[in-house]
């Protein structure tokens, strides 16, 4: 399904009446779920597009050695906030900081040398993690 099918399939399915919402069903509910799939694919994109520009904007501003020193200083932030959250000494919101925080000098780096094979990296890793789990279930599936 293309873009603009997908929003004319839910600027009609959707209409907003008397402030209320009400759903046309001329569309069937696949049509619809998919036109929905697709914009919010579409609007994650576009976030995503966002961010990886303004982070590549950052680190082109601070340089590699000031960014190499975000990284370091981050990741000890980071590594802080979860020692004490292991303790009870801080709430989950600042392990979230921290992670945010480091996802974003992460994402400045991966910019900079090149995003695509950061995911390409990335995805083989997740693909990596998966398999390892998976035998490890086994393994233990089998002990049982």
């Amino acid at each position: 399904m293309d873009y603009k099918k997908a929003a004319k399939i839910i600027e009609l399915a959707f209409l907003n009446t008397d402030g209320h919402l009400t759903v046309d069903m001329t569309y069937s509910s696949k049509d619809m779920v998919d036109a929905l799939k697709l914009a919010v694919s579409t609007l994650r994109q576009q976030n995503m597009d966002a961010e990886n520009a303004t982070c590549h904007e950052a680190f082109d501003t601070y340089g590699i050695e000031k960014n190499c020193g975000f990284l370091m200083e981050e990741c000890g932030e980071l590594l802080s906030a979860v020692n004490k959250l292991r303790r009870g000494r801080v709430r989950k919101d600042a392990v979230f900081e921290e992670l945010a925080d480091v996802q974003l000098v992460i994402t400045a780096f991966a910019t900079h040398l090149g995003y695509r094979r950061f995911l390409e990296v990335k995805d083989a890793k997740l693909q990596e993690l998966a398999r390892t789990i998976g035998e490890i279930k086994e393994l233990e599936d089998a002990k049982r």
